[in-house]
Formats: C-alpha cells, structure tokens, sequence
C-alpha cells in the first residue's frame, strides 16, 4: 500500500490500525458462508474489532479516535480495491 496516498497528517499507527481493523473485519464477515448466518447464535459469531478490549486500549494508547479510525478506514479500503489484495 502506498502510505503517501495517506497524507502527511496520517500517522502511520492510525492506517496500521485501520487495516488491521479492515482485514480482520473482512475475514471475520468472509469466514462465515452467508446461508450460515441464519442459523448461527450470536454468541458464534466472532466479536468486532470494536467490541475488543485490547483494540480498544490500542486505540487509547495511539490516540486513534473512532472518527479517525473510521475515515482512514475507508482510505485503507479504497487502496486496497485498487490493488485487488480482496474484494471488498
């Protein structure tokens, strides 16, 4: 990924945990065949990188806001299209 498509704002903490968050999230709502999903309890289901609690403190330690975490989100998705690393 070309971290300068980031902006010099960015620190790299704030797009490393937005793709970890991204990848986790994809493989996490991937695993999990979509005819499966009415069948299976909530409990099965695995947590969210938000629902964490050391993502959370991570976050904490880094300064990474939700907000944050969300927007460059969305940039680590668009670059991630762009190269096909997966579908999203």
């Amino acid at each position: 990924m070309n971290l300068d498509r980031f902006g010099r704002q960015k620190r790299l903490s704030k797009v490393a945990l937005a793709t970890i968050k991204v990848v986790v999230e994809w493989d996490r709502f991937n695993r999990i065949p979509d005819e499966a999903l009415p069948d299976l309890d909530a409990d099965r289901l695995p947590p969210r990188m938000l629902e964490q609690d050391d993502f959370q403190t991570l976050l904490e330690e880094q300064e990474v806001s939700k907000s944050d975490l969300y927007s460059v989100s969305q940039l680590v998705k668009r670059e991630l299209k762009k190269h096909d690393h997966f579908p999203l």
